[in-house]
C-alpha cells in the first residue's frame, strides 16, 4: 500500500506544472504607496485635468454651434408660420369679399323674382 501511495505521489509531482517566479503575481496592499506610484498618479491626474479642460472647450464650442443652428431653425419656422398666417388671412379676406358679392347678387335676383311674382 505504501508503494502505491509513493508511486502516485511521484506521478502527481511529475505531472503537475511547476510554478516559476515569472508566473507568480504579488498583490501589493493598497496602503503601501511608493514614490513612483504617487508620481504616476499625479501625472495621470494632470493628464486627466488637461483632457477635461479640452473636453469642456469642445462642449462649449458644440453648444455655440447648436444654439446657432437652433436660432436658424426657429427663424425659419417663424418665417414659415408668418407666411402661413398671411395666406390664411388673405384667403379669409378674399372669401369674405367674394361671399359679400355673391350675397348681394342673390339679393338682387330674389328681389327680381319677388317683383315678377307679385305682378301676377
Amino acid at each position: 500500500m505504501n508503494r502505491v501511495l509513493t508511486v502516485l505521489t511521484i506521478m502527481f509531482v511529475l505531472w503537475t506544472p511547476h510554478v516559476s517566479s515569472e508566473n507568480v503575481s504579488v498583490q501589493i496592499p493598497e496602503k503601501e504607496l511608493t514614490v513612483q506610484t504617487i508620481k504616476a498618479t499625479s501625472e495621470n491626474q494632470k493628464d486627466l485635468k488637461q483632457n477635461l479642460k479640452s473636453l469642456d472647450q469642445k462642449v462649449d464650442i458644440l453648444e455655440k454651434i447648436n444654439s446657432k443652428v437652433l436660432d436658424t431653425i426657429y427663424f425659419s419656422l417663424g418665417g414659415i408660420g408668418g407666411l402661413v398666417l398671411a395666406i390664411i388671412g388673405l384667403n379669409f379676406f378674399q372669401n369674405y369679399s367674394l361671399n359679400q358679392k355673391n350675397s348681394n347678387h342673390l339679393k338682387v335676383i330674389l328681389r327680381a323674382i319677388r317683383s315678377l311674382v307679385t305682378k301676377d
